[in-house]
């Protein structure tokens, strides 16, 4: 997905607001306020950070513009209340003259439209963003007609032409603020495994699951003990490949301590200690260090 060019980060964002009298006015803090948890609501706390730092929705929720755009006929929106409870919040955080908001309007309009968020429980952080994207869209949606019409996904078509017909059939029922800067699309490919035809269609999305990075290596530190006492005890550190196995941390700390495969007066036995005990060794070969502390 894609936004347009100049968004820019949240300190570039221009923070000065006109008030209901026509003066620019700012916030003390400038968008950097806490949201008070009301009992287990950190994931809607962070859900609406995301929101309230996002450039695009900044302005026209702190100014009051987007009430221009509410359209409390949608069937499939919350009469405006998801939308006017957000703004709320928004010029609380960029408005504000405290240094944390308690959210409770905000989190009352969630329970009056919804029970998939019962109050006091955990919920999931991205399936809350998804549900209050999806609010303040169909809130702020304008389109009063939605025509239907068959997509051609005939496969001599190119995939650009499929897709900008899919996208102007989407804009043709769908036209807000979240629909213009927080929507994308993706390619879903179906084959039939009968007679091998394909279908392409281009879905709507708001929200994309990514996996978290993780580093390529991982480090291990591990003391050196030998059994006759010929020497103090001393501590190494290995690099070893993130997804690597038992075999590989004994190459690497082969590495560490000169030994090599040949030399066979030298046995290494690595063993996993914890308050001062040893848990259990290493040893078997093919173990995902994944199990390793």
């Amino acid at each position: 997905m894609a936004g347009p060019s100049g968004w820019g980060s949240s300190r570039e964002q221009d923070t000065s607001f006109a008030s209901s009298d026509g003066k620019p006015t700012v916030g003390r803090h400038s968008g950097v306020v806490g949201l008070k948890n009301l009992h287990n609501t950190c994931f809607m706390n962070s859900s609406l950070q995301c929101l309230a730092h996002t450039p695009p929705l900044v302005h026209p929720f702190v100014s009051g513009s987007y009430r221009d755009d509410i359209n409390t006929a949608n069937l499939l929106g919350y009469k405006g209340e998801v939308a006017e409870a957000f703004g709320e919040v928004m010029e609380e955080v960029w408005l504000g003259r405290d240094h944390y908001y308690a959210p409770r309007g905000f989190k009352q309009t969630v329970c009056n439209n919804t029970f998939l968020f019962e109050e006091g429980r955990h919920h999931d952080t991205q399936e809350f963003l998804g549900w209050a994207l999806d609010g303040l869209h169909e809130d702020l949606n304008k389109a009063e007609k939605k025509p239907y019409r068959k997509l051609d996904d005939d496969p001599d078509r190119t995939d650009l032409h499929v897709a900008q017909e899919a996208w102007e059939y989407y804009r043709d029922r769908n036209t807000s603020l979240m629909s213009d800067h927080c929507t994308g699309m993706y390619k879903c490919t179906t084959t039939c495994l009968n007679c091998g035809s394909v279908s392409r269609r281009f879905d709507p999305v708001m929200t994309v699951t990514l996996q978290l990075p993780h580093p390529a290596t991982r480090h291990f530190i591990f003391t050196v003990i030998e059994v006759d006492g010929s020497k103090a005890p001393c501590r190494h550190a290995v690099e070893v490949d993130w997804e690597g196995s038992v075999e590989d941390l004994y190459t690497a700390v082969s590495g560490a301590l000169g030994v090599e495969d040949s030399d066979m007066n030298a046995v290494i036995y690595i063993a996993v200690v914890h308050g001062h005990a040893v848990q259990r060794t290493l040893q078997k070969m093919h173990e995902s260090l994944d199990r390793i502390g």
